[in-house]
C-alpha cells in the first residue's frame, strides 16, 4: 500500500515536470525568429548577423562624421534674406512769409523832420516807422509801393523827388522789394515841357538795389522789361512784376530806350507768360485806379480777372491813397488769385480821414514737394499816419494802438478841418475790407 501511494506521488511530480518543460520550450520557441520549419540557425546565420552588424557600426561611425550633431532642441528656421524695405521720408511743408505795404509817399515836411532829427549829419526817416518796425523785418519778404523817385532832392507835389536816404532807411527796416511803377515815375527829368528824359527811374533803381533792394518797374528797355525780376525762398522762385496805368500827363521822350510797364493787355500777357515759364509763384504790383477814390474802377476788376485767367498768384495795388477791398478772385482753370487792390497810404501828408488810413498786407506761400505752391493766412494790419498841425511827429501808428485824443491832434483836423474819430476808421475797414481779414499787432507775436 504504501509502495503504491509512494509512486503515484512520484508519477505526479514527473508530470509536473514535463508540464513545466513544454511550457518553457513553448516560450523560446515564440521569442526566436521566424525561420522555415526543419531548420536550425548554422554558422553561416551567425555570420550574416555578425556581418550586418559590422555594416549598421560603419554606417553609425560614418554619420558621427559626416552628419551635422544631432541635438534635442527645436530647429531654429532663419528667414530669407530680404532688403529692408524702402520707405521714403513723407514730403515737407515749407512756409514763406510775405508782407506788403501801400504808398510811401514822401513830402517836404519828412525830410525836414529828419534834418531835425539828425545825429551827427546823419539824416534818417526810422522814426517815423519806429512802431510798426518789428512786423516789417519779420517777413521773408517785404514788398512796398515807392511813391516818389530818389534822386537826391526834397521836392513835393506835383513832382516828387526824394532824398536818396529813404533807400537807407529801407533797407534797415528790412524790405526786400520795391515797386517804382508809379504816377509820378516820370517826375525826374520832367522841366514843364513837352516829354521827360526818364532819368529819374535809372537813378531811382540804381539807388534802391545798391541797398540790396529789388527794384521793380523801372526798366532800361523793353529788353529789360521782359527780363522777369525773381525772389527765390526755401527753394521756390517767386517772380515780381509791375505795371502802371498813367505817369499823369507826362509823356516820355521818344529819344529815350526806357521802357514805361503800362498796364495794358499786350504788356501783361507778355511779362506773366515769361514769369510763368521762370519761376513758380508770381506777383504783380498794379499802380492803378483813381486818385483819393473809396472805389475800385471797372477798369480795375477787368485787369484783375484777366491777372486771374492768366494764373498770377497775388496782386498787390496801389496809387488810390485809400484802403480798397481785399478778395478772392478765381481764373478760368478754378485757380484762386489774392487781390488787394489799394493797400492806402503807408506814409503821406494828404488832407482827408482816409488817406491817413493804410495797412500791412501779409500772406504765407505755401510749397510741398510735387504741388504748385498756394497762397494762405492771408491778414491786413491797419494802420494810421499821423502829422501834427506843424506837419511834424510823422508816426505811423497800429490803428489798435491809435486813440481820439491823437485824432484831435491830427493835421488833419487841425490844418484841413477834417474831424475824424478811430470808430469811423475802424468801421470803414470792417465794411471794406472784411472782418475775415482784420488781424491784430498781436496775431503776429
Amino acid at each position: 500500500m504504501r509502495n503504491s501511494k509512494n509512486r503515484d506521488k512520484l508519477l505526479l511530480i514527473i508530470s509536473i515536470i514535463v508540464a513545466i518543460c513544454v511550457a518553457v520550450a513553448f516560450a523560446l520557441a515564440e521569442r526566436q525568429p521566424d525561420r522555415p520549419a526543419g531548420t536550425e540557425p548554422d554558422d553561416t546565420d551567425s555570420a550574416v548577423i555578425s556581418d550586418t552588424t559590422s555594416d549598421i557600426t560603419d554606417e553609425i561611425t560614418t554619420a558621427k562624421v559626416t552628419d551635422a550633431p544631432v541635438t534635442t532642441e527645436d530647429p531654429v528656421t532663419e528667414p530669407p534674406a530680404t532688403e529692408p524695405p524702402t520707405t521714403e521720408p513723407p514730403p515737407v511743408e515749407k512756409v514763406i512769409s510775405v508782407l506788403a505795404c501801400g504808398d510811401n509817399l514822401l513830402y517836404r515836411p519828412n525830410t525836414f523832420e529828419a534834418d531835425e532829427r539828425a545825429t551827427d549829419g546823419k539824416r534818417s526817416y526810422t522814426f517815423t516807422y519806429e512802431n510798426v518796425r518789428e512786423l516789417l523785418s519779420s517777413a521773408d519778404i517785404s514788398f512796398i509801393n515807392q511813391e516818389t523817385l530818389l534822386c537826391g532832392g526834397n521836392t513835393g507835389y506835383p513832382l516828387f523827388n526824394s532824398p536818396f536816404e529813404v533807400a537807407d532807411t529801407l533797407a534797415e527796416l528790412g524790405f526786400d522789394v520795391a515797386n517804382i511803377a508809379t504816377n509820378h515815375m516820370l517826375d525826374v527829368g520832367y522841366d514843364y515841357g513837352v516829354y521827360s528824359t526818364g532819368e529819374g527811374i535809372a537813378v531811382s533803381r540804381k539807388t534802391l538795389e545798391g541797398k540790396g533792394i529789388l527794384a521793380i518797374g523801372g526798366y532800361d528797355s523793353e529788353d529789360d522789361f521782359k527780363s522777369i525780376r525773381i525772389i527765390e525762398r526755401e527753394g521756390v522762385r517767386i517772380a515780381f512784376l509791375a505795371f502802371t496805368d498813367s505817369t499823369n500827363t507826362i509823356k516820355l521822350s521818344p529819344d529815350s530806350d526806357i521802357f514805361i510797364p503800362y498796364l495794358t493787355e499786350e504788356n501783361v500777357r507778355t511779362a506773366v507768360s515769361l514769369a510763368k515759364e521762370m519761376a513758380d509763384v508770381v506777383i504783380v504790383s498794379a499802380h492803378w485806379g483813381v486818385d483819393s477814390s473809396r472805389n475800385v474802377t471797372d477798369e480795375q476788376r477787368t485787369f484783375a480777372k484777366l491777372f486771374a485767367d492768366l494764373g498770377v498768384d497775388a496782386v498787390i495795388g496801389h496809387h488810390s491813397h485809400i484802403v480798397h477791398p481785399i478778395e478772392w478772385i478765381e481764373g478760368k482753370d478754378g485757380n484762386k488769385m489774392l487781390c488787394a487792390y489799394s493797400l492806402g497810404n503807408f506814409i503821406g501828408i494828404m488832407e482827408y480821414p482816409l488817406t491817413i488810413l493804410g495797412g500791412i498786407l501779409t500772406f504765407d506761400i505755401h510749397t510741398l514737394e510735387g504741388s504748385k505752391p498756394w497762397i494762405e493766412n492771408v491778414g491786413f494790419v491797419p494802420t494810421v499816419y499821423h502829422y501834427n498841425r506843424y506837419y511834424r511827429n510823422n508816426v505811423i501808428y497800429y490803428l489798435e494802438d491809435y486813440t481820439n485824443d491823437l485824432a484831435d491832434e491830427h493835421g488833419v483836423y487841425l490844418c484841413y478841418y477834417n474831424r475824424f474819430t478811430v470808430e469811423e476808421l475802424s468801421e470803414y475797414l470792417e465794411d471794406t475790407v472784411g472782418k475775415e481779414f482784420l488781424r491784430s499787432k498781436n496775431d503776429y507775436r
